[in-house]
């Protein structure tokens, strides 16, 4: 693993932190009955004492270490059904959002550093945007 030295703040970087935080908060606030209901629905097939979230020790920017929070879609060696669906949707990756807000994780930028738009995150909070006029509008 390098050395953990951080990086020289740019412009690019305070927008792209700006964007992060105002992405990530509206999807979470957007998206909380959605992570409700899905911890829910992991606590009826699992079982209430089993854990909803895990976290994994992922390498971030400048060789850091963070653990990644995602909702748990296995119990031992097998995808459990809720786990099947919410992996389909990528709703497991919501709570990763925690780690947006905490720095460790951008939406919008890639390893590499490039402001390079990341579908999958887009395509994500497009949704929950969407999802939340069609339940504001009834």
């Amino acid at each position: 693993m390098r050395n953990a030295q951080p990086h020289k703040v740019r412009a690019q970087d305070v927008v792209v932190r700006t964007l992060d935080v105002l992405a990530a908060l509206a999807v979470l606030a957007l998206g909380a009955p959605l992570m409700l209901a899905t911890v829910i629905a992991i606590k009826l097939e699992d079982g209430w004492r089993a854990p909803a979230i895990y976290k994994q020790r992922r390498v971030g920017l400048d060789g850091r270490t963070f653990d990644a929070i995602k909702f748990r879609t296995m119990c031992g060696p097998r995808v459990t059904r809720v786990g099947t669906v919410i992996r389909q949707l990528s709703i497991d990756e919501l709570p990763l959002l925690l780690n947006v807000l905490r720095g460790e994780v951008s939406l919008i930028m890639e390893k590499d550093r490039s402001l390079r738009c990341s579908w999958r995150a887009l395509a994500i909070i497009v949704g929950l945007v969407l999802l939340g006029i069609v339940i504001g509008t009834r």
